[in-house]
Order: C-alpha cells, then structure tokens, then sequence
C-alpha cells in the first residue's frame, strides 16, 4: 500500500498495523533455533566451571562470569555459530537473554524453554541478569511444561527458598510456585514450604497488609500480645512479631530475622503465603 497517497492519521494507523508483523518477523531471526541452542550450550559449560572458582567477597559480583565468558569467546564449548555482534561475549549473552526474556516466544517453544531453564539453573551473575531472569520466570509461567521441566522448576523453586534470590525475581517465582500448584502440578511443594517456615517471624515492617490486618482484628489475640507486636522503637524497629504458625502469640524478634536460617524460612513463608491467596482467589471464583 502506498502511504504517500493517505492522510495522516490513516498512515499512522497503517504504520501501527504493520509494526507487529515486522516485530515477529525480527524476533523469528533473532530467535532461531541454531542461536538458542548455542546460547544454551554456552550458558550450560559456562555453569559447569563456575563452581570450581573461589567465591567472591562481594555477593552480587560480575567477574567470573564475564571472565568466563570471554575466554570462551575464541572457541566456545557449543555447536551452533555465533551470532556476529561487536561486543564481548558476556554483553552478547546478555543481549540474547533480554531477547528471550520479552514476551511472544516464536516456535520452536521447547529450544526457548530449555534456554529459560538453563539461564536460570546456572544462575548467570551479569550485569542486568536479575532483570532477566524475572522476566525469564514469567515466560515460562506461561508456557505448556513437560513433565520433565515441572521437576527442573521445582528445584529452581526450593534453591531460591534455601540460597535466596533478587527481590524481584524471587516474586516472579512465588507467583510460578503458586501457578503451578494450583494447576496440580507441584502438590508436595505447599508441605515442603510449610515445614521450612515453621518459625518464621514476622514483624509488622515485613507482614503483608492483609495478613497484619487480619490479626489485629481477631479477637483470639490478646491484648497485651497486639500492643507487643505494634509497639516499636525510637528508630522504628519492632522487638516483637508473630511466629509461624502461631501467628497470635507474640515472640521476641531480636536478631533473628538477619539470620541465614530466618532468612529460609522467611522466603518460605511467602512462597507458601503466595500459594495460598492463589488458591484462595481460585475457590473464590469458582463460588466454593
């Protein structure tokens, strides 16, 4: 169509219809198969050194990876050819995995799942990696999943409960621990979480709104239990807050909560919390 002979606003709205089928047209070049593969193949041997190397001082250090990568890039450990950027191998990595972070995933589905899996087992360290990964969770949230898959996550899921995650990205898993759970797919992962929670404390800083409004309002609490867990310090801190699954009964907070041990169970505890307001939003809207 020539676009010279329409008004304005019809070849904005010409160049707007098109932009999706140029988009997909890009996304099916920049994901073919021969591509996925190499990422993954490079993700996985990468994975495999990684745990040979001393562990850096810092937590959220880039360098074994990017120095990893770049000794790989003169002849990578995987089959596939390269795609041809001039950047360094960790860059192009990176560059990849966003691509495969958006979402509408071309076919074949089952190469960008593997990459997904792949990424995330390996737990790549690079700069914007936690950003991806999020995003990378999200995706295969909403992917068809073979059985084999399902047990990768679940081992994925219980890792970011035990050794932590970002922020962010340990959301976007307690909402895929959630989905897959509620679809059946991860029945024994609701008991494994509520055995690792048991003692988690929760002070009013870290309770959810509903849940801290929930115990305020149940009059099995008492009185003297209610102001301990709402009472805090000059500087803001609460010395008392609930234990799980005792939530009414209130407990010195102290220290506990910066402990690698609290911290577990912390994380449990809000993937299991995460569990069960989905399956409670699910009877809802079945009217049970």
């Amino acid at each position: 169509m020539n676009t010279n002979k329409l008004k304005p606003m019809q070849a904005a709205q010409h160049r707007r219809g098109a932009a999706p089928e140029c988009e997909q047209e890009n996304r099916l070049q920049s994901l073919n198969s021969e591509d996925v593969i190499y990422w993954t193949e490079v993700v996985k041997a990468v994975a495999a050194v990684i745990p040979t190397i001393a562990k850096p001082k810092r937590t959220c250090s880039y360098h074994a990876w990017s120095s990893l990568l770049n000794e790989y890039c003169g002849n990578p450990p995987s089959v596939g050819i390269a795609p041809d950027y001039p950047t360094n191998m960790s860059s192009r990595l990176m560059s990849f995995a966003e691509d495969v972070a958006k979402p509408g995933w071309p076919e074949p589905i089952s190469d960008l799942i593997e990459f997904a899996l792949a990424f995330l087992e390996a737990d790549v360290m690079l700069f914007r990696s936690g950003y991806t990964k999020r995003h990378l969770v999200k995706r295969l949230q909403q992917s068809p999943l073979s059985p084999d898959h399902i047990i990768r996550i679940d081992r994925l899921l219980r890792r970011a409960v035990t050794n932590g995650t970002g922020l962010e990205e340990f959301r976007a898993y307690r909402r895929l621990a959630a989905h897959l759970v509620v679809s059946g797919a991860l029945p024994d992962l609701p008991t494994w979480l509520a055995e690792k929670a048991h003692g988690a404390i929760r002070t009013v800083d870290r309770a959810e709104g509903e849940l801290f409004a929930d115990l305020m309002s149940d009059t099995a609490m008492s009185d003297a239990n209610r102001d301990r867990v709402t009472k805090s310090t000059f500087f803001g801190r609460f010395k008392w807050g609930m234990s799980f699954r005792d939530l009414l009964v209130a407990v010195p907070a102290g220290k506990l909560t910066n402990e690698d041990a609290s911290r577990t169970k912390d994380n449990a505890y809000l993937m299991l919390r995460s569990i069960q307001q989905r399956q409670f939003s699910e009877r809802k809207t079945r009217g049970c």
